[in-house]
């Protein structure tokens, strides 16, 4: 099925190519494939795939702060790597590993005692399905569901799960992205609700957003806000930061990190497309 679709891509290309001037077949096929679609930057999950026939991988760094309010001089710095890897079946559906290595320093005032480690946490293992195309005001919607598995040694004893809810309204250079979930962390206690609003607004190759994220279960929210510079219609660099108010405390994170698209669909349309021009 995809060999008959990339002939058909190619004998397309051709015909077209020939009814113009100075026609550039990689610059055609990119614009029809379009850009990389991340998940990163920021907490929200995107009512899109990765696209068919596509491996992507996202990662990162994240450097956490946490300053104890009821010791002066006591903190935590906590050291996030997180990592998708996604790979589009079609374009509407997707299967997805998400794992992150953790690591902290912890600093106690009142005893002088300084306590680090690392460790890397369940992985969770996912499918997306983006089951509603729309524009504007009619949103595009898709819905994530991932099992985490166990990890004894980090005292999470079941398995647990995660159900969320995407929804994307694109304006043109403005899009707004919502997130509802419902999260059973695996660790004994009952579900939680989480609920993301983001909003983003295109500058050509720079993409700036801000959000806002609030846990209904611990009453915790997330306000943050950053930016991602496209490096071609394949990479993408991202910066953002934030601030969390669940604990009361002075605790905020920054955040830097990567996204890159291999495209097997864009590659076999290419390769179809240079052995027709070449004959």
């Amino acid at each position: 099925m995809v060999r008959i679709a990339t002939l058909t891509f190619a004998l397309f290309l051709g015909i077209y190519a020939q009814a113009q001037f100075n026609f550039n077949t990689d610059k055609f096929i990119d614009n029809l494939i379009g850009d990389v679609r991340s998940d990163r930057p920021g907490n929200s999950m995107s009512a899109l795939t990765c696209g068919f026939v596509t491996l992507q991988v996202q990662s990162g760094y994240r450097f956490q702060r946490w300053n104890d309010p009821l010791f002066d001089g006591s903190y935590t710095n906590r050291m996030f790597v997180p990592t998708d890897i996604k790979i589009g079946l079609s374009n509407n559906l997707e299967i997805n590993t998400t794992f992150t290595h953790e690591s902290f320093k912890a600093y106690d005032a009142t005893f002088d005692n300084t306590v680090s480690d690392g460790s890397m946490n369940s992985p969770l293992l996912g499918v997306r399905y983006s089951f509603l195309k729309g524009r504007k005001w009619v949103p595009t919607m898709a819905l994530q569901s991932r099992v985490k598995f166990r990890r004894e040694s980090m005292g999470q004893n079941n398995y647990g799960a995660e159900f969320i809810l995407a929804t994307l309204n694109d304006f043109g250079k403005l899009d707004i992205l919502m997130n509802f979930g419902l999260v059973y962390p695996g660790f004994g206690n009952g579900p939680v609700f989480p609920a993301i609003f983001n909003v983003s607004y295109n500058l050509g190759k720079t993409t700036i957003f801000a959000e806002g994220n609030y846990e209904f279960q611990w009453g915790e929210y997330v306000v943050d806000a950053g930016l991602s510079v496209n490096i071609g219609r394949d990479f993408v660099l991202d910066f953002y930061g934030g601030v969390i108010d669940g604990f009361s405390a002075d605790h905020w994170f920054a955040e830097a990190g990567f996204t890159y698209r291999f495209s097997f669909m864009k590659m076999m349309a290419k390769k179809k497309a240079d052995e027709f021009f070449k004959k």
